[in-house]
């Protein structure tokens, strides 16, 4: 069987015709490529099988299972086609999560027979290892070198991915390019089919919810072509009834750079390292190029979106902080500015900036961070600043204040 053409309906070779929006059509999308996968698998077999015996008759193996296995596609799709008018709506979803189930099974069986033909023996990796495996061989490539990486991707403001070093075009489909997201997002870039669905379609059922997932992850697959493992089309895997991106890419993202540079400031200032503490922070400082996720805004990374903007608060609270203990007014006056530009209600950073201008004697700066803080309080919150913050106010504002931030 195959289709005649895809304008605006698709005619099957028999003469019925089938809507692009037809579940059917994907259906036969996600057979027909399962199917040429077992068609190149069995050309690379044959060829492999010359190079050793132990090889040799791995790729028998998995090479007898072909024909066995397109038998199968074809009459899964043959049987998609000719009963789907004669079913009523019940009956044809309930044949629909059937073949879908089909289909995910046949690619963890395409996913083995090319860790046999690819991988060598010794490194076949066992069926009985299960998702787990999986997730710690995710963990192990991000934590790869940034220059040796598959992929290069940026959540911190504006979301782009590089492969190879060459910029990725977003998926054609708004609801690929989160699913994309999210894996990224996801511990081992993994998730539950489950859990995708209740995310993004949280108002269909279950059967509607599980044919638009596998229409998203199939546009995000067309997206994605070239950018698996050494220019493979192997990105996105399905294992376990989970999806996830596939665990032999090495993958290195600013939000983990910004953690460690991160963690590795906390460390120090615990250790008493100031200058290394400083140099942390610094770095940490200069990667957070924007809120995670936020362009385009992701509803679903809200959670994860405050915890990382937090910390990034942390950070400039961290360095105004050294740079103040240090007399050093400029930089210390730039962290307090870029923190109450997220947070203008701080007035502990208001009371530290004013003291910094007054030490750097700029007393008209003093008076405007105090007018901006008691405005931002009232017009927001309906509120007058705390008295300890007036009060510092007019202590600066005296001709004889002492110099200095206490």
């Amino acid at each position: 069987m195959e289709l005649l053409c895809l304008d605006r309906y698709a005619h099957a070779s028999d003469g019925r015709s089938i809507s692009p929006c037809d579940p059917i059509l994907h259906v036969y999308f996600e057979v027909n490529r399962v199917h040429e996968s077992y068609e190149t698998r069995s050309f690379e077999h044959k060829h492999r099988r010359t190079r050793s015996r132990t090889e040799g008759r791995e790729a028998e193996s998995c090479r007898s299972t072909s024909p066995e296995m397109a038998s199968v596609v074809d009459r899964l799709v043959g049987a998609a086609i000719s009963v789907k008018e004669p079913m009523d709506t019940a009956c044809y979803q309930t044949s629909l999560t059937r073949l879908l189930e089909r289909i995910s099974r046949l690619e963890e069986e395409v996913l083995e027979l090319r860790q046999c033909v690819q991988a060598p023996p010794a490194q076949v990796a066992r069926p009985g290892n299960g998702l787990a495996s999986l997730s710690l061989q995710s963990h192990a490539s991000r934590a790869g070198a940034p220059g040796a990486a598959d992929w290069e991707v940026r959540c911190l403001g504006s979301f782009h991915l590089r492969c190879a070093g060459r910029e990725v075009p977003a998926c054609r489909s708004r609801r690929g390019q989160s699913l994309l997201k999210y894996l990224l997002a996801s511990p081992g870039c993994a998730a539950a089919t489950e859990l995708l669905v209740d995310c993004f379609w949280p108002q269909m059922d279950a059967v509607a919810g599980a044919r638009s997932l596998q229409v998203a992850v199939h546009t995000l697959r067309c997206s994605l072509r070239g950018c698996g493992p050494g220019g493979s089309d192997e990105t996105v895997l399905f294992r376990h009834n989970r999806y996830l991106l596939n665990p032999a890419l090495s993958i290195v993202q600013d939000v983990d750079a910004f953690r460690a540079a991160y963690e590795q400031g906390l460390c120090a200032a615990t250790a008493h390292r100031s200058a290394e503490a400083l140099q942390a922070f610094e770095e940490a400082r200069a990667t957070y190029s924007g809120d995670y996720l936020a362009d385009p805004y992701e509803e679903w990374a809200s959670s994860a979106r405050v915890a990382w903007q937090d910390r990034r608060l942390h950070v400039l609270e961290r360095l105004g902080t050294y740079y103040s203990q240090a007399g050093t007014w400029d930089p210390a006056i730039s962290c307090y500015r870029e923190l109450l530009a997220v947070d203008g209600y701080r007035e502990d950073i208001y009371r530290l900036l004013m003291r910094c201008y007054a030490a750097a004697g700029r007393p008209a700066e003093v008076k405007q961070t105090y007018l901006t803080c008691r405005d931002c309080l009232r017009r927001d919150l309906h509120l007058a600043p705390a008295a300890e913050t007036t009060l510092l106010y007019q202590h600066l504002m005296q001709p004889s204040m002492p110099l200095g931030v206490h």
